[in-house]
């Protein structure tokens, strides 16, 4: 039986499959993730454990498939270190700026040991509107892992700003105002 979706559990079973996180205040429900910005490694052994592990915390919560776009900005700027998960997010902001799923480029052929039919994941290959229902908002995951260990997983939802018309960013540089 699934469980209710809520993002927590989705993100305690990514980041800790044991459930020793107590991330219990957010609930997002994992069908209302577009995008998912994988750390992707790059190498045959590395993305196909994480594209599995993103696959079954989906799974937990969701049998919809290919629902969610699933990309690494290493395609576009290489492998960077202790850097690879900021550049992710900064990715992943744009995105959400312009509304727009971003490709990943030089993309030819999955890697053989990635299955990604019955999954919620696709890969996207070219610069696309990132539309949503009227009334959702666009929300996405950023997945970083460290040499030492340590893993990083965050979900960007995007601000609505009622007072713009939704083809506007949420504010503008004038409206800006410092804290």
């Amino acid at each position: 039986m699934m469980e209710k979706p809520t993002e927590s559990r989705l993100l305690a079973h990514i980041t800790n499959p044991v459930g020793r996180n107590d991330l219990s205040k957010v609930s997002i429900n994992p069908e209302k993730i577009q995008l998912v910005e994988a750390h992707g490694t790059g190498t045959k052994l590395g993305d196909p454990i994480e594209v599995e592990a993103l696959s079954e915390a989906f799974r937990r919560f969701t049998k919809k498939e290919n629902f969610c776009a699933l990309g690494s900005v290493k395609s576009n700027i290489g492998h960077l270190g202790a850097a690879a998960g900021v550049s992710g997010t900064i990715k992943l902001l744009l995105a959400l700026k312009y509304r727009k799923l971003p490709p990943t480029i030089n993309y030819h052929t999955l890697n053989q040991h990635i299955q990604l039919q019955g999954t919620p994941f696709y890969i996207n290959t070219e610069c696309r509107n990132w539309y949503v229902p009227k009334g959702e908002k666009r929300r996405a995951v950023v997945s970083a892992f460290g040499l030492s260990g340590t893993n990083a997983h965050i979900v960007v939802e995007e601000y609505l700003n009622e007072r713009h018309h939704e083809n506007r960013p949420a504010m503008t540089l004038e409206e800006a105002r410092p804290l």
